[in-house]
């Protein structure tokens, strides 16, 4: 057997569709331990962030673009990204990347006291 394939079956955690992979994220939110591989803590805690960002959109009646035309210093970017930073394990750069914040120092006053 080729050894890449090998190494690749062994790091993927999950076998089946891309809908059953995202089902089973879902299902780990809180429950990773020491024991489950870091690409699937980083990949559960990534789905989780996203579903948050989803929910919060469509709350806000905002779409992926409003993320990006509205201004780095608005309050409900702000609090999303407080949210986020509370909720989630993602890094200050990761979170400014994704509500399109700027450089992760910008934001980093509201999510360390948020």
């Amino acid at each position: 057997m080729d050894p890449e394939v090998l190494e690749q079956f062994r790091n993927d955690w999950c076998l089946g569709s891309e809908a059953f992979r995202k089902e089973c994220l879902e299902r780990m939110d809180d429950k990773l331990t020491g024991n489950h591989l870091g690409s699937a803590r980083l990949e559960s805690t990534t789905a989780k962030a996203e579903r948050l960002i989803a929910r919060e959109l469509a709350r806000l009646n905002w779409t992926r673009e409003d993320l990006v035309s509205r201004p780095k210093s608005d309050l409900l970017k702000l609090a999303l990204a407080a949210r986020l930073r509370r909720e989630t394990t993602l890094s200050r750069k990761q979170i400014a990347g994704r509500l399109n914040l700027g450089k992760p120092k910008g934001p980093r006053a509201t999510l360390t006291n948020g």
